[in-house]
């Protein structure tokens, strides 16, 4: 009997082992049913050892969630231990980075919350921050910067995170750099060009200049072509603005021209009226001699003629 019975063991052991084993779902099945935003299916096929990593199309699954705008979705993939700086084989975008893209704020959140990495780098070198700044959504950039992104990180082109959000110059973008300053970003690096005050005077964008005074820009800071905000703008307002910051209106330019002959030179009256109200030396000349009624002068312009000799201008 107790032969038999040994037998018969061996017999069922043998009968098992012979049997195909049951094969774990694929990661593409996982992806499908993340597509198909079924939270439900991929709990199952996670259970059952799908990959959580699985790419498609070079992609991380995780990475696609993150483009979806489901949180609950990310956040099951997440649970799963997907990684959550897995980046994508093209692009080099990882899930923040894709989340950011869509301006999924909750999923960032969600993300920043797993510890994805706030400081990643696409393949052409563009930051988490870089990203946020262009979404235009200042939630998002503060949250990656509590996060603890690089707020000094400059680019290729020697653009800082600041720089970046005025060249934008959109509305949403006063919020970016009101966020940028408060964290304590640099206000006054420049690129070959402009430093963000010099660009938002340039462009006579009157309510970032307002932000970046109000953050703390110096208003004497010269980008490294040698111009200041003064020697950037036509714009009477900004002037105003500059000045009650105290930019200095004599401070010359690379070339050592003064702001008050660069506004002549440009014909307005209004900014060389508004320069001398605000300290303009009047006889200050230009690298050649020629003074402020030399020039203006020159130019034919009576009115601002009249007015440098009523405030004791001379050849």
């Amino acid at each position: 009997m107790k032969k038999l019975l040994i037998i018969s063991l061996i017999f069922l052991g043998l009968v098992v082992s012979l049997q195909p084993a049951i094969a774990a779902p694929s990661g593409a099945e996982l992806y499908q049913a993340m597509l198909f935003q079924d939270g439900a299916k991929m709990k199952e096929l996670i259970a059952a050892g799908a990959d959580v990593n699985h790419k498609e199309n070079g992609r991380p699954i995780l990475v696609w969630a993150a483009q979806s705008g489901n949180a609950e979705i990310v956040q099951i993939l997440i649970d799963a231990k997907a990684d959550v700086n897995g980046a994508d084989e093209g692009l080099g975008q990882t899930p923040l980075m894709r989340a950011i893209d869509m301006q999924h704020t909750e999923i960032v959140k969600v993300l920043l919350q797993a510890k994805a990495d706030p400081n990643a780098k696409t393949a052409n070198g563009e930051t988490v921050l870089d990203l946020a700044v262009v979404s235009k959504k200042p939630e998002i950039v503060e949250a990656v910067v509590a996060a603890g992104a690089n707020i000094k990180e400059v680019s290729a082109d020697g653009d800082t995170p600041v720089l970046r959000a005025v060249m934008d110059g959109m509305d949403e973008s006063v919020d970016v750099v009101r966020v940028l300053g408060k964290a304590g970003a640099d206000l006054n690096a420049s690129n070959l060009l402009y430093t963000p005050l010099t660009y938002a005077a340039g462009q006579g964008n009157v309510e970032m200049v307002k932000v970046l005074l109000e953050a703390g820009a110096d208003p004497n800071k010269k980008a490294e072509n040698g111009r200041t905000a003064l020697h950037s703008t036509d714009n009477k307002e900004i002037v105003e603005l500059l000045l009650n910051a105290k930019a200095n209106p004599n401070e010359p330019n690379s070339s050592g021209v003064p702001p008050l002959i660069t506004a002549i030179e440009s014909g307005s009256a209004e900014i060389a009226a508004l320069l001398v109200k605000g300290g303009a030396d009047v006889n200050s000349p230009d690298p050649y001699g020629n003074t402020p009624l030399k020039v203006a002068m020159n130019y034919s312009n009576n009115e601002i003629a009249e007015l440098l000799k009523r405030s004791g201008a001379h050849e």
